[in-house]
């Protein structure tokens, strides 16, 4: 085969890499490098799965040979091409299959790291996440966005705060802004847009400790702190 149509089952290597859930979170763990003997390595099952279509379609309908010789009179250019639709149609049939949520799972089972069940833990089970900056800050809300590889240098997270403050010198939290009570302010019928005006971007790579975070739990292991309880909006909404 030609070395220039090598490149479109590389190509479609390259899309269904990306475009499949359950190799999509690997993918986007690896360097440059790897991803490329990835997609290289899905182009050659590609080209071996597009040849036997091929000899299957010439063996039924051989005239599909002689008109396709028309259109691309490059020897091996139907297989290319077979591999190219290939990487571009089966993501849609395998994310199918498999969904979203169960390829995720799988994803962080088999190759994520504690951050990553982490923030799969909070997402899945829809519960607040607390974390502590460089700076000393803190924040505890929910989830709006995280990234799909949390160890690369410019990953960060999207956070809807429900609390804020800061470390103490003995390392306690000490609370000083309550957003929820802000968020019930606005209604029942507050625009998505309007809630997010609120949410913070926090650089991964700033921060310190994160964990999950559930308002009554914390208040039972600090009883001395009543800034959770006495908040207004401090109980869990929803939100």
């Amino acid at each position: 085969m030609p070395f220039n149509l090598l490149l479109l089952p590389l190509l479609g290597g390259c899309l269904l890499v990306s475009g499949t859930h359950l190799l999509a979170f690997r993918a986007a763990k690896q360097s440059g490098e790897r991803l490329i003997f990835a997609a290289a390595s899905v182009a050659v099952v590609l080209l071996v799965c597009a040849r036997i279509v091929t000899l299957l379609l010439l063996e039924h309908c051989p005239h599909t040979g002689t008109l396709w010789r028309w259109l691309a009179p490059w020897d091996y250019s139907g297989t290319a091409t077979g591999a190219l639709l290939l990487g571009v149609f089966a993501p849609q049939v395998i994310n199918r299959i498999v969904g979203l949520e169960e390829a995720s799972r799988r994803a962080v089972q088999e190759h994520g790291d504690g951050l990553d069940r982490l923030l799969f833990e909070a997402t899945e089970r829809e519960i607040q996440l607390v974390v502590t900056l460089a700076t000393g800050k803190v924040y505890a809300g929910w989830l709006d966005w995280t990234p799909p590889n949390p160890g690369a240098a410019d990953a960060y997270l999207r956070i809807l705060p429900t609390m804020s403050g800061y470390r103490t010198l003995d390392h306690r939290i000490q609370w000083t802004t309550f957003y929820q009570a802000v968020y019930l302010a606005l209604g029942p019928d507050t625009a998505e847009p309007d809630l997010q005006a609120f949410t913070k971007v926090i650089p991964i790579n700033q921060i310190v400790t994160a964990g999950l975070f559930d308002p009554e739990t914390y208040d039972r292991f600090n009883p001395g702190d009543q800034s959770t309880a006495a908040s207004p909006g401090a109980e869990h909404t929803g939100i």
